[in-house]
């Protein structure tokens, strides 16, 4: 057995030396692909972030094996790159499957597309933007706007929803 700890460790790559950085290298490129892996098989359920994680995984597990033989983690790794692909792959098509034939899920999925794509349409009525936000600033410093909203003006709601008094005991704070 060598002893890595010899002088002639940095040898040419030719020599024992030179054995020893393609041995540690790999070992370090296992540890990668693990490290991937676990990533891809925790993170399943977002696919942009999983797929890829688990793609280098195994490419880097299988640049890391030394002749026809993987070391144990490369294998490790490339098992659980495998599962977490396989995972990510799957939930991602149930998701969309279920997008597709539910029409109570794409009903509201499309009312959220139109109201972050056109928010001015889909704003309430009875909610009106200050004029000017510096004044409504001011007000808020100064404590005129809190005394406006006590003197029983009241804060708009949306629709079906219960004001802020009923959860304050019927007064604002």
């Amino acid at each position: 057995m060598y002893d890595y700890q010899d002088s002639d460790r940095d040898s040419d790559s030719k020599g024992e030396g030179g054995n020893y950085a393609k041995m540690n290298s790999r070992r370090t490129l296992s540890t990668i692909s693990f490290v991937l892996a676990m990533a891809a098989v925790a993170t399943f359920q977002i696919f942009f972030i999983s797929l890829p994680c688990a793609a280098v995984s195994i490419i880097l597990a299988l640049i890391s094996r030394s002749g026809r033989k993987l070391q144990q983690r490369a294998r490790f790794a490339l098992i659980t790159a495998s599962i977490g692909a396989a995972l990510s792959i799957s939930v991602t098509s149930m998701a969309i499957y279920q997008l597709i034939h539910d029409p109570e899920l794409r009903a509201s999925v499309q009312s959220i597309y139109d109201y972050y794509t056109n928010p001015v349409e889909n704003s309430s009525p009875d909610h009106t933007a200050p004029e000017n936000a510096q004044d409504l600033i001011e007000k808020i410093i100064s404590g005129e706007y809190r005394n406006e909203k006590q003197k029983g003006d009241t804060v708009p709601t949306l629709p079906g929803s219960q004001s802020q008094a009923a959860f304050t005991g019927g007064s604002y704070i």
